[in-house]
C-alpha cells in the first residue's frame, strides 16, 4: 500500500532527505528527558519567536498537518529551513 501523506516507490515514502533526518532526530534534553515534539500553534510560536498566525499560515502554505491542534515540531522547522524561511522575526 502507498504511503498516506507521500508517494511512495517500492513501499519506502518519498520524503525529501533534509526532512527525514529532521524528523529521526532524537529530542531530549542533556539529562534524558523527553522534549514534545507536538505544539500547539501558541507554544511553537513562543519558541520560535514568531507569531501564532506566521505559524499557522506556513503550516497551511507547506501542507504541514495540524492533528488535535497539535504540530510536529522538527517536521515544522525542517520546513522552515528547506524552504530558507527564517524562525526569527524580521528586523530591518
Amino acid at each position: 500500500m502507498a504511503g498516506f501523506f507521500a508517494p511512495s516507490y517500492e513501499g519506502t515514502p518519498l520524503i525529501h532527505p533534509e526532512l527525514r533526518s529532521a524528523l529521526r532526530a532524537d529530542e531530549t534534553t542533556t539529562k534524558g528527558e523527553s522534549v514534545p515534539n507536538h505544539l500547539t500553534p501558541e507554544e511553537l510560536s513562543k519558541e520560535l519567536g514568531i507569531d501564532r498566525q506566521e505559524v499557522i499560515r506556513v503550516c497551511l502554505e507547506e501542507s504541514i498537518p495540524i492533528y488535535q491542534g497539535k504540530i510536529d515540531k522538527s517536521l515544522f522547522q525542517a520546513q522552515l529551513q528547506a524552504s530558507g524561511a527564517s524562525a526569527s522575526p524580521n528586523v530591518p
